[in-house]
């Protein structure tokens, strides 16, 4: 009924040309890569890498989230936030980008987006591995908050 009413319109599926089937191996060994650097220590390795899975496959939140964490390492903060709010920009459902935001955004002291998007994570994966660090950051993110009003006021 939908088809014939016109409300749906069905299209054979598109197959992957070799040059997109290409890219996406590139993307992945570019990943790969990238994680095996930041797992030897060698971050600068690891950011070519990500960025260059990112060339292939601009759209791979994992690619993303691993400039950030290289960039995090060779201590260029608020550029991984830049990088950070790019992923949730493009995919606003991973926790992961949400988490890593919230650390990386109390180190260059933007705590209302810490805030936000911890409290954001732990509303999409309240069972994850990582929810009492991220707990933990939010309690002591509070307290500080706390204090700095508590100083305003004098």
């Amino acid at each position: 009924g939908l088809v014939s009413t016109g409300v749906v319109v069905l299209r054979a599926p598109e197959r992957n040309s070799l040059r997109t089937l290409t890219a996406l191996s590139d993307s992945i060994a570019a990943i790969t890569s990238a994680q095996e650097a930041l797992a030897g220590g060698r971050p600068e390795e690891a950011l070519a890498e990500a960025r260059a899975a990112l060339a292939t496959g601009p759209d791979s939140t994992a690619a993303r989230l691993l400039v950030a964490k290289a960039l995090s390492r060779l201590a260029r903060h608020q550029e991984a936030v830049d990088e950070l709010r790019r992923a949730v920009q493009a995919d606003p459902i991973t926790p992961e980008v949400h988490r890593d935001l919230g650390f990386a955004a109390v180190r260059v002291g933007d705590f209302a987006n810490a805030r936000a998007s911890w409290e954001h994570f732990l509303r999409l994966v309240p069972g994850s591995p990582d929810v009492g660090r991220v707990r933990a950051g939010l309690e002591v993110l509070t307290r500080l908050l706390h204090v700095l009003e508590a100083h305003a006021d004098g």
